[in-house]
């Protein structure tokens, strides 16, 4: 049975663009809340500038909430049924990084 996009919402991460350090590990979330719905949430990394040859960036889903309840994850993407929130995170470990946290709705 296909489904239908009824909305897509789109959110930076870190919300004031490029973020990061140099030999630091830095760590940034966001959450998007929203009335019980169907989705596909994912993460997208725009851009990655290492400092060196062990710079590393990570983009996922870190939270969901469903009908079933609240669920901790370490996820690439999540398909949800009657979803009221989502949560992404980023880790950049040297280097500064811009990632997209990409929620489509379905009707």
């Amino acid at each position: 049975m296909p489904f239908t996009v009824a909305g897509i919402s789109q959110i930076p991460i870190p919300k004031f663009g490029i973020g990061g350090g140099i030999n630091v590990e830095v760590s940034f979330s966001t959450s998007l809340s929203f009335p019980p719905s169907n989705i596909w949430g994912y993460p997208s990394l725009q851009v990655s500038f290492n400092n060196a040859d062990d710079g590393s960036v990570s983009v996922f889903v870190s939270q969901f909430i469903d009908s079933k309840g609240e669920h901790n994850v370490d996820f690439i993407g999540v398909f949800a049924s009657q979803c009221t929130s989502i949560t992404y995170g980023i880790i950049m470990l040297d280097c500064l990084a811009l990632g997209h946290c990409i929620t489509e709705f379905f009707a």
